[in-house]
């Protein structure tokens, strides 16, 4: 194909919808390096609920938040819940272990999973930062089960502490270790302690890569931006051409960013003009996206992309409920009983109280910044083909060996 055939492949991106998701499924294109070893088959079960979970979490907030930005981690979401998980019983886990797409795994192969899949991220390119932390913070005084606390530090690593909740600086120092473990991108998950509240479950993530092959800041250049609206706004349009994983479908234009040394990469889907972007969230499945991937080949492109700066935040209660876990968030119909030590007499039934979920992304020359925390709150009773983007998109931060989307997004303004 004739490079003047193949930059009639050049698009336009104007806006900016952002949604970071853990998603997880098999990337049909191995990274150069030698993958340090097979998944098991818990750890591929986990993947694919993963993905299914990411998935159905990320339409569930388009469709709640259909004309703004949005950016997640479903990965996030689904430790800070795992955690919880380990303190559910009855009809209460069955609800968090659908809602999570864990239908063919046990809870202790789930824990594994999770034990694993963090190790693995986080050890697997040392050309990439990346850190996943989680923590377990509850009221001093409140009589938790050992086996509880056990659990979150075997599977989770969780830092564990008892607090004064009722203290004024007991939300400065669970907002201290957010922040620690965001590298700072997240000050602040928690604004107050409610006197009903009695723990947090708290996970946070963080990515720092380096674009493989970086863009030339000298290339960079004011450019317009075509928002959903049909108005216009102006943002720096960074330019590179290189040899990347492209496809171009009679739906949309997509190209493959590799970080660091090609294990994690940002896959950037560009609709097609007429084509909504909400209408390609909604088509968002496990089948379709392995579908789509396995249409991507290597070949030169030239991309130009907007450098872009996203915060968001929203509480899940709602979105979560929707997707099947509602009994968690009911008095009196939830069963925590699992983190209460059972001597104890602690008269209090707990029920999930807030998922709150914040998410932070930077994109330039040199490479991307992302971090995304989730407090689950417990309470008591008491040329070449071009691909141009200036227009609304949506992008995957993937890591390739277990095929884990690690952040995902939807970006209608730059």
């Amino acid at each position: 194909m004739t490079r003047k055939k193949l930059a009639a492949y050049a698009i336009p991106i104007a806006s900016c919808l952002l949604f970071a998701g853990c998603l997880f499924n098999n990337d049909p294109y191995a990274p150069s390096p030698v993958p340090p070893r097979p998944l098991t088959g818990a750890e591929q079960g986990l993947v694919d609920a993963g993905n299914t979970f990411g998935f159905e979490l990320f339409r569930e907030i388009n469709k709640e938040d259909p004309g703004k930005s949005v950016f997640i981690s479903s990965l996030s979401v689904s430790l800070s819940l795992g955690m919880a998980m380990n303190g559910a019983m009855g009809e209460t886990l069955d609800s968090m272990l659908a809602t999570l797409r864990f239908p063919g795994l046990t809870l202790a192969q789930a824990d594994s999973s999770y034990r694993s899949l963090i190790r693995l991220i986080t050890t697997l390119d040392p050309a990439v930062a990346s850190n996943v932390a989680n923590s377990i913070w509850y009221r001093q005084g409140l009589p938790v089960a050992g086996s509880f606390i056990d659990r979150g530090r075997t599977y989770f690593n969780a830092e564990v502490a008892a607090l004064d909740f009722a203290a004024p600086g007991a939300p400065d120092i669970i907002n201290a270790w957010v922040s620690r473990s965001t590298n700072g991108t997240i000050p602040a998950i928690i604004d107050s302690i409610d006197p009903f509240t009695v723990m947090y479950l708290i996970n946070a993530i963080y990515f720092k890569g380096a674009w493989t092959t970086q863009f030339d800041p000298r290339r960079t250049r004011s450019a317009p931006f075509y928002l959903a609206d049909g108005s216009t706004t102006t943002c720096s349009m960074m330019a590179l051409t290189d040899d990347f994983q492209f496809a171009a479908t009679e739906d949309f234009l997509a190209v493959d960013l590799p970080y660091g040394n090609g294990y994690f990469s940002m896959t950037i889907m560009l609709p097609r003009p007429g084509m909504s972007i909400d209408s390609l969230v909604a088509r968002f499945t496990q089948e379709h996206w392995k579908g789509w991937l396995a249409a991507m080949s290597e070949t030169e492109v030239a991309v130009m992309l907007p450098r872009f700066k996203l915060e968001y935040e929203l509480e899940l209660t709602r979105v979560l409920t929707a997707l099947g876990m509602g009994i968690a968030f009911e008095p009196g119909r939830a069963d925590f009983s699992g983190m209460i030590d059972p001597s104890s007499g602690f008269p209090d039934a707990l029920y999930i109280s807030e998922v709150k979920h914040k998410t932070f992304v930077e994109v330039n020359e040199e490479g991307t910044e992302a971090s995304a925390a989730t407090s689950t709150g417990m309470s008591g009773t008491a040329a070449p083909p071009s691909i141009t983007v200036d227009r609304p998109f949506l992008f995957f931060i993937r890591e390739h060996h277990s095929g884990a989307i690690l952040f995902a997004g939807k970006c209608l303004s730059p």
